[in-house]
């Protein structure tokens, strides 16, 4: 157990979760017609996706050997 790495561990679920928190809050908001706060949690949604595809599903730099 000396060799287990937990702080390696990305909080891949705890993202997916939040992501889909932005969403809903983002229809919240259109449904209840403010367009201005239903675009702002959708930005927000949209930017944590992109930065949870490339730090956490597509690490491609971090999977090259150091030279």
């Amino acid at each position: 157990m000396k060799n287990v790495r937990t702080s390696s561990i990305l909080p891949v679920d705890l993202n997916a979760l939040i992501y889909m928190d932005y969403m809903a809050i983002s229809e919240f908001f259109s449904l209840l017609g403010d367009s201005a706060k239903s675009e702002e949690f959708s930005q927000k949604a949209a930017k944590l996706k992109v930065y949870f595809l490339k730090l956490m599903i597509y690490p491609l730099d971090l999977l090259k050997p150091n030279t």
